[in-house]
Formats: structure tokens, C-alpha cells, sequence
């Protein structure tokens, strides 16, 4: 049946305009990932196979300005099976802030740079390597060079790279990993 997700951290109602989910392979479950756009935030839930829960707030300074862009992404670890969720940082807007769930949710970890400084983050593409609990992050940015990748060790961000040094359109995603 049709059910709502309750954002317990606000009480008023909640504009969402971006949601990704991941499925977890040989699961019921099914992470997904919000932007609240009228409260700024990116917020994660876990689908158990019978009900929405385990909400987490990523980070309560999403940059979420427009709803035509994916500034978030979730996906699970091959191995381990923990679900990483990912956000654009408001501050400084060429960073990313995650958080993990293993059997509870992680602090977010501190705005690690994904982007060329002052290239605003616009669009995310997260994919996990299919043998591993590391990830690739490419990221697309508002000013060159911007097509950008960041490496998830399973743990931490790490391997800044820039591999794009012309100015692509901002307005749609033309980057994917």
C-alpha cells in the first residue's frame, strides 16, 4: 500500500525534490536518499522489506537549489554490505560530506573536496566496485575544469581527480562512472 515517509526532523511538511534509492543485492532492502529542499537538508532511510527506517540526517546544509540536479547518491558496499549516502556541502560548495550505516549510521564524515575549488558540485554519480566495499564518485561542477572523481576506500574519501578541463553544461548531468 502507500505509505509517506515521516521526516521526524522537522515538524512542519517537507518539500522532497530529489530521491535516489539503491537496492542491496540478495536483499529486501532498499537505502534511500532525499533532498528536503525546504529545509536544506539530505536525509537517508533504509526499506527493511516491510517499512521505511533507520532515518539518518546526512547533513542539515545540503546544497539543494534547484530540483533538475542530483547533488546526492547512495549505494551499497559489495562486501560488507554497509550503505553509504552522500551529499553536496553547501560550504565550501566544491565538497561532499557522507555518512555509512553498518548497524547504525556513522557521524557525517568532515566536507572532503570532490570538485576544483569554486566549482559548485551540480550532479553525483556513485558506483560501488561489484568485489569490493570501495567506491567511485564523479562529480560535475558549475565551473572547469569539472568533471571530477573522488575514491571511497571503504572507510574515507581520498584520490582527488580532475579529469575534464572544459566547462560542461551544468544544467544536465554528462558524466556517469
Amino acid at each position: 500500500a502507500e505509505q509517506y515517509l515521516d521526516d521526524t526532523g522537522h515538524a512542519a511538511w517537507a518539500n522532497y525534490t530529489i530521491i535516489n534509492l539503491a537496492s542491496r543485492k540478495g536483499s529486501d532492502q532498499i537505502g534511500l536518499i532525499g533532498g528536503d529542499s525546504t529545509n536544506g537538508d539530505a536525509n537517508a532511510w533504509i526499506w527493511d522489506g516491510t517499512t521505511f527506517g533507520s532515518f539518518t540526517e546526512i547533513t542539515a546544509a545540503a546544497r539543494l537549489p534547484n530540483p533538475s540536479r542530483e547533488e546526492l547518491a547512495i549505494a551499497w558496499e559489495s562486501n560488507s554490505g554497509h550503505l553509504v549516502a552522500v551529499a553536496v556541502a553547501s560550504t565550501p560548495a566544491d565538497s561532499i560530506v557522507s555518512k555509512e550505516y553498518t548497524t547504525s549510521w556513522s557521524a557525517a564524515t568532515a566536507a572532503f573536496q570532490c570538485a576544483v575549488t569554486g566549482g559548485a558540485i551540480r550532479w553525483l554519480s556513485l558506483k560501488p566496485n561489484p568485489v569490493g566495499d570501495d567506491m567511485v564518485i564523479a562529480t560535475e561542477s558549475t565551473s572547469g575544469p569539472d568533471v571530477n572523481t573522488c575514491y571511497w576506500t571503504g572507510s574515507a574519501w581520498a584520490n582527488f581527480n580532475t579529469h575534464d578541463s572544459a566547462v560542461d553544461f551544468s544544467s544536465m548531468r554528462v558524466v556517469d562512472f
